[in-house]
C-alpha cells in the first residue's frame, strides 16, 4: 500500500488505481457514519472494501515484484534481500507503529487494551493463519503485506541457490508457483471438517498472500514484449474489472450457508486476478492535460499509506463526539453530512501533515542505511586485493628496515 513519492518515475495510470483503491475503502468504512445502517449487517458495502483491498495488494504485488526480479536473481546473496528488507520496513513500518501506539491510546480509553494484542500487532502474528482479538481493525491487509516481503525474497534466494547448485538457469515461475499455490492450499484446509468458518479466511495471511502474488505474476509476464502489449488492450482491462466486481460482489453478497464453499475459496483468487488484468491498461494510460485533475490524483496517491493507516481514528474520534457530546452528528440529517465532510476533509489533512514530516523523512533515512547492507560491488571487490597486497609490502618493507 506504500506508495514512492519520486515524482519523476511515477506511472499517472498506477496513481489512478491506487487513488480509486484507497477512497472505495474509505467509503466503506464510513458506513459507520451513517445512522440507521448496521456496519455488520451493509454486505454492499463490504463490496467495495473488497475491491479497494484487492487492487492494493495486486499493485503492491506489481511494484515489488518488479524490484525483486531486478535485484534478487541467479547470483543473489543475503545481502540482497537484507537490503530490500531494511528498505522495505523504513517505507512501511515507522507508519504503522505510530497508527499502533495511537490505536493502543484508543484501546486504553475504551478497556480493551491488553499486551497480547499490542505484541500480535507489532510482530503482524494477529491473523498469521488465525485471527486473535483485534486492536488496529485496518491491520489485517498490512500483515498480509509485511509477511510477503519477508517471504518473498527469502523464496527468490533459496531458489537461485538451487538453481546454482543444480546448474540450471534461473527463472521465478516456480516461486510464483508457490506464491500462488500455497494460500489456495491453505484456504481449502479451512473447507475441511472441524475449520473454521470460511469467511475468516478472508483476513487471514496465509490465505491472502496469492492476493500479492498475482501482482508478482503480472510483473514477471510484463518483461516479455509480446505479451506485454497483449495485456494492454482495453478489452482485458474490461474483463479484469468485471471479475473483479464480480469476484468482490460476490464475496460480499453471497451466503457460506447456501453457497459452495469451494467457490468461495476460487473468489478470493479471481477477485485479485481480475485486478491484475485491470494494470496493464491502465499503465499505458496517459496523464490528463488538466494538470490539477493529475496533482489532484497524485496527492491521493502518495497520501495512500497514511490515509489507509489514520482515516480509522478519525472515524472513531467522529463516533466518539457523537456518543458523548455532539449527538446531533448521527440525529440530524445535516449532522451526518457535517460528520461525513469531516471525516473525509480531517483524514486528507492529517494524512498529508504525516506524509509530509513523517512518513517522507522516514523513508529518506532508508538510502543511508540500504548502503551499508548493500553487497560489494565488482569494483570494491577489485580493489580489496590490491589494498591486501599493499598491506603486505609495507610489512616486508617493515621487516627489511633495521
Amino acid at each position: 500500500m506504500a506508495s514512492s513519492a519520486s515524482s519523476s518515475s511515477r506511472v499517472f495510470g498506477l496513481d489512478v488505481v491506487r487513488s480509486i483503491a484507497i477512497v472505495l475503502v474509505m467509503v466503506c468504512h464510513a458506513r459507520w457514519l451513517i445512522p440507521g445502517v448496521d456496519p455488520q449487517q451493509t454486505p454492499q458495502w463490504w463490496l467495495l472494501g473488497h475491491a479497494g483491498v484487492d487492487l492494493f495488494f495486486v499493485l503492491s504485488g506489481y511494484l515489488i515484484g518488479r524490484i525483486l526480479l531486478r535485484e534478487i536473481g541467479h547470483d543473489a546473496r543475503l545481502a540482497d534481500v537484507r537490503r530490500f528488507w531494511i528498505r522495505r520496513w523504513f517505507r512501511t513500518l515507522p507508519n504503522y507503529l505510530l497508527a499502533i501506539v495511537l490505536a493502543c491510546i484508543v484501546a486504553w480509553d475504551y478497556g480493551y487494551l491488553t499486551g497480547t494484542k499490542v505484541v500480535t500487532h507489532l510482530f503482524f502474528v494477529r491473523n498469521l493463519m488465525w485471527n486473535w482479538p483485534t486492536l488496529f481493525p485496518v491491520g489485517w491487509s498490512l500483515a498480509v503485506e509485511e509477511w510477503f516481503y519477508l517471504t518473498a525474497p527469502l523464496l527468490l534466494l533459496g531458489w537461485a541457490w538451487m538453481c546454482r547448485k543444480r546448474g540450471r538457469p534461473f527463472d521465478v515461475w516456480g516461486v510464483i508457483g508457490v506464491m500462488l499455490g500455497v494460500p489456495l492450499a491453505a484456504r481449502l484446509w479451512f473447507l475441511l471438517p472441524g475449520g473454521e468458518v470460511l469467511s475468516l479466511t478472508r483476513a487471514i495471511v496465509g490465505c491472502r498472500l496469492d492476493a500479492i502474488g498475482y501482482g508478482v505474476l503480472l510483473a514477471r509476464l510484463m518483461q516479455q514484449p509480446r505479451i506485454s502489449v497483449w495485456l494492454t488492450r482495453h478489452r482485458i482491462a474490461l474483463a479484469g474489472a468485471g471479475l473483479l466486481v464480480w469476484a468482490a460482489a460476490t464475496l460480499a453478497l453471497g451466503d457460506e450457508s447456501t453457497a459452495k464453499p469451494a467457490g468461495f475459496v476460487l473468489l478470493l483468487s479471481l477477485a485479485p486476478l481480475g485486478a491484475a488484468c485491470l494494470l496493464p491498461w491502465a499503465m499505458a494510460q496517459r496523464a490528463p492535460r488538466c494538470t490539477t485533475l493529475g496533482r489532484v490524483v497524485t496527492f491521493i496517491s502518495v497520501t495512500s499509506y497514511s490515509l489507509y493507516l489514520y482515516h480509522w481514528f478519525v472515524r472513531f474520534a467522529l463516533l466518539r463526539l457523537s456518543e458523548r457530546r455532539m449527538p446531533w452528528l448521527r440525529d440530524e440529517a445535516w449532522g451526518v453530512a457535517v460528520s461525513l465532510a469531516v471525516y473525509v476533509v480531517a483524514s486528507v489533512v492529517i494524512a498529508a501533515l504525516a506524509y509530509r514530516y513523517y512518513e517522507r523523512p522516514m523513508t529518506a533515512l532508508r538510502d543511508r542505511f540500504s548502503q551499508r547492507a548493500a553487497p560489494r560491488t565488482g569494483s570494491q571487490t577489485a580493489r580489496a586485493p590490491r589494498r591486501l597486497a599493499a598491506v603486505l609490502k609495507a610489512r616486508v618493507a617493515l621487516s627489511d628496515t633495521p
